[in-house]
């Protein structure tokens, strides 16, 4: 079954990063968090968040109109390497 266009999942409740590194079900969230990246890398989704309280958030999954063009992510942090990069740092490695 295809999600429609519009369509939202939830796909955690809490503060992401610090779950995924000392939540009591972290493997889970870590590729949880992993697979929603993915999908949003490949252009099939939008990655959104709503603050629900303090250190709390919903992370939302929006299915995209129109699959884009796979992108390749370009931003300051590396989640295969689970450290912060600058864009010259990895563009030297």
């Amino acid at each position: 079954m295809s999600a429609k266009a519009g369509e939202q999942i939830v796909y955690h409740t809490g503060a992401l990063m610090y779950d995924r590194v000392y939540g009591t079900n972290f493997l889970s969230v870590d590729n949880t968090a992993r697979a929603a990246f993915a999908a949003a890398e490949a252009g099939k989704v939008h990655l959104t968040q709503h603050r629900l309280g303090e250190h709390l958030f919903a992370y939302i999954a929006v299915k995209r109109p129109v699959p884009h063009k796979p992108v390749k992510w370009m931003g300051c942090y590396d989640p295969d390497q689970m450290q912060h990069k600058t864009p010259l740092e990895k563009v030297a490695a």
